[in-house]
Parts: structure tokens; sequence; C-alpha cells
């Protein structure tokens, strides 16, 4: 009579030459697999790094970021965050600075060549203050629902066609417009900064990212004083300011292609809701 290895047996090991100890091991393990086998996940099971960052990818209206990244936490992490998020948003800080001191220095010019006194003048450079200031509540209720990368992006357009308006301008209403929009199109530079490193950056980084931020607007307004001086005996002012124009659109490009988009929950609010 031949004899049967337990494993032939019957799961609940009712045969009577098997091994009591070791049917009913058996019996559970294919059960176990065979469970495993019908059912997801549960809370509380080990995921793999590269596995969480998979399903964040598949989720529905999920946009691409560096969540999966920073999941992993590479070594190159904070590099790649200094590259495409940093240094993006301290660019355009920069450049408000530029657009903002540079009147000084051609004040002269335009007095002599749009014959202006000095209440005009004075005006032309006030307005870019007047339009900063003015959009500034409206400014944090669209980096509320916007997100820093958006409204910076699209302001500093804005601000690009002033320039280029002021540039081209014929006239002191064209002059006074181009200023305006100017002023109005880098009052996210500042706040959309201080909101992305919230956004990407550890609590304990912000205060040193905060005064990096204000010594790069500072390296913005000295560069609109010696250095473009000297660059003034080479160019004209409209020339000046078409170069500061292209540097505006070099900026505009890199927020909106390689600052990633940090998904967050929106919820559709009114504008009295977001005031109160």
């Amino acid at each position: 009579m031949s004899q049967r290895h337990p494993r032939h047996l019957d799961p609940a090991g009712g045969s009577g030459d098997a091994d009591p100890r070791e049917a009913p091991g058996a019996a559970f393990g294919r059960g176990a697999r065979a469970h495993g086998a019908t059912r997801g996940p549960r809370r509380g099971d080990p995921v793999r790094g590269v596995a969480a960052g998979a399903h964040l990818r598949q989720r529905a209206h999920h946009q691409p970021d560096l969540e999966p990244l920073l999941h992993r936490r590479p070594r190159n992490a904070e590099g790649l965050i200094l590259l495409r998020v940093t240094l993006p948003f301290l660019a355009g800080y920069f450049l408000s600075y530029n657009y903002r001191a540079v009147n000084a220095l051609l004040g002269p010019l335009l007095a002599e060549e749009f014959a202006l006194s000095a209440a005009e003048l004075g005006f032309l450079t006030s307005v870019y203050f007047l339009a900063f200031g003015a959009f500034q509540i409206p400014l944090g209720v669209l980096l509320d629902r916007f997100g820093p990368r958006r409204v910076n992006a699209s302001l500093l357009l804005v601000a690009a066609c002033g320039a280029l308006l002021f540039a081209t301008g014929q006239s002191y209403a064209q002059l006074v417009t181009g200023r305006a929009l100017i002023g109005l199109g880098v009052s996210g530079c500042l706040m959309a900064s201080f909101q992305a490193w919230v956004l990407w950056h550890p609590p304990e980084r912000i205060a040193m990212l905060n005064g990096i931020a204000f010594a790069t607007g500072g390296l913005g307004a000295i560069s609109a004083s010696v250095p473009l001086e000297l660059l003034l005996r080479l160019l004209g002012w409209r020339d000046i300011f078409l170069i500061l124009v292209g540097f505006n659109f070099a900026v505009v490009a890199l927020l909106a292609a390689v600052v990633p988009e940090r998904a967050q929950t929106r919820r559709g609010e009114s504008l009295a809701e977001s005031l109160a």
C-alpha cells in the first residue's frame, strides 16, 4: 500500500495518515494566499516608496510634481528643489527690484526727452507703487486659489507687456500706463516666493530663505545703479528696457516650464468668503 504525502490530502486533514499539525497549516497558507489575491492593500500594510509614487500618479486629476521624489527622499532632492523652485522665484524678485529702481537712473533722460515737469516725473515713478499696493488684497486671494507658480508667471507676463509699452512709448500717457502695468505685474513676486518656500521647504529653513529673498532684491536694486549706468553709456534707455523685457520673458518661461505644480486641495469660494 503506497503512502501519500500530506500535501495530496484533503485541506481539512480528514485522512487518517496525514500529520494533524501539517494539514491545518497548509490549509491556512492556501487560504491566506487566496484571500490575499482577492483583497487590496489595507491601511497599515507596508507600501514601498516607489509603489506609493506610482499610486499617486495613477490618481484621478493628479498633477505631476515632486511628491513621489520627496517620498523617496533621494540625495539630490534638495538640489532639484533649489534649481526648480527657489531660483526661478528669486529671479522674479530680482527683476522686480530692477524695475523699481531703474527710474532713478532714467528720470533725467525721460524728463529731457518728453519735457516732463518735476510733478509729472514724480507721478511717473510713483504710479508703480500705486499699482503695486492696490493689487495686494486680490493678490492674496489669487495665491490661495491658484498657487504661487501660476499667479507669479501670469503677473510677470503683465509686467513684460508693461515694460514693452514703456520701452516703445511715444507719449507721457503711454509711459504712465506701462509703468503702472509693471507695478501690477511684479506685485506678486515677494508673496509668491514666500508661499513657495512654505510649500516646498521644511519650516526650519523658511527664515533663511526669506533673508535670501530680501538680499536678492537688494542685489537687484544695486544692479540698477552703477552697472546700469555703465551700460547706459553704450545703449539708449529704450534698449536697456528691451533687455529687461527679454529677462522678464525668460523668468516667465522658467516659472511656467520648470517649477513643478504643487498638488493642493482647492475649494471653490467667493471673494467675500476669501476675505472673511
